[in-house]
């Protein structure tokens, strides 16, 4: 279902759509029945709810959404053609060959997660990576048409997302139980791909609204103005984190 959501086409009529979702909603509703009331339940869904576990998925559905929003768009940028008058023509080799300072800016980052850690906390750890994927949205808002300025991006959006992923198993399993630890982590990589579909699908519903009545391409400005869209997402999600830090010294 998260692989149909985000699927742009599938919004092209909206009652699909929303009907994917509420089928969702229904059979989430009915496995969440199920292990409440099961004897010897696969997830204590009672874990969930408490304070830190709940604020630490908040902030990754949050950031999940902005950080593939961001990369969605400059994975299809970077591969429009030139006849659009802006984009660079990509094949699909060169865009993966594009995708290197991503995943080599993610691996730096998920090596210097742990000294970074010792050094400043898991909590600000997630605020510091955060932090990049902002920078990333506003570099590429800012000036789409450099390639030298998105792969910037694309490298900066990478560093970000790789922190983020390499602390978030910190930040969930604060204080819960040994006996737990696995299917709490499950369940963040759930809502870590719930919050990669909706990005993905927002992405396209942007670019959708920013395409001009019988035209194949987007502007380039709907890439601009939808890159900042991961900026509240980004700035929300360090909320729950920070907030998390507010208790624990508050307690």
């Amino acid at each position: 279902m998260l692989l149909a959501v985000a699927q742009p086409s599938v919004w092209d009529t909206p009652w699909v759509g929303a009907s994917i979702l509420v089928l969702a909603a229904i059979a989430l509703s009915a496995w969440a029945f199920h292990q409440r009331r099961a004897a010897a339940p696969l997830v204590d869904l009672d874990l969930f709810v408490t304070s830190r576990v709940l604020r630490a998925n908040t902030a990754m559905l949050t950031s999940g959404i902005g950080m593939y929003l961001l990369f969605s768009l400059l994975t299809r940028y970077v591969q429009t053609p030139a006849s659009a008058g802006y984009g660079f023509g990509l094949s699909g080799l060169l865009a993966g060959a594009a995708l290197i300072p991503f995943s080599a800016l993610g691996f730096v980052a998920g090596r210097l997660t742990p000294r970074l850690t010792d050094r400043v906390t898991a909590r600000w750890t997630y605020v510091f990576f955060a932090a990049f994927v902002i920078v990333a949205a506003g570099l590429f808002s800012i000036s789409p048409g450099s390639i030298i300025s998105t792969l910037t991006a694309m490298a900066l959006l990478g560093f970000g997302v790789g922190g983020v992923s390499a602390i978030m198993p910190r930040l969930v399993l604060d204080e819960v139980p040994q006996t737990e630890t696995s299917s709490v982590l499950s369940l963040n990589q759930i809502v870590r791909s719930i919050g990669f579909s909706i990005g993905s699908a927002l992405a396209g519903l942007l670019l959708a609204n920013a395409t001009p009545t019988r035209t194949l391409f987007p502007t380039e400005d709907g890439y601009a103005i939808a890159a900042l869209w991961a900026l509240p997402l980004l700035i929300i999600s360090v909320g729950p984190i920070l907030l998390t830090t507010h208790a624990r010294r508050s307690s």
